[in-house]
């Protein structure tokens, strides 16, 4: 709902604690932000790090497009 309601607004949504056992699958997850949200997709793990600088990178990017 908050895509719809803040069309100019930039979102992704990430998936957290990858270091955890999965309750959703990662293309399950994927596939629901590329496609239906039409909103990038990343996996983080705040325990080990992984995806964390992936995270703020696409973060930045983001920020710099919708800047524009």
């Amino acid at each position: 709902e908050i895509v719809r309601v803040s069309p100019k607004c930039s979102f992704m949504v990430v998936g957290n604690k990858t270091d955890l056992p999965r309750k959703v699958q990662h293309e399950q997850a994927e596939n629901w932000a590329v496609q239906e949200l039409k909103v990038p997709y990343i996996e983080t793990s705040a325990l080990s790090g992984a995806g964390v600088d992936d995270f703020f990178n696409m973060l930045a990017r983001l920020a710099a497009q919708s800047s524009r």
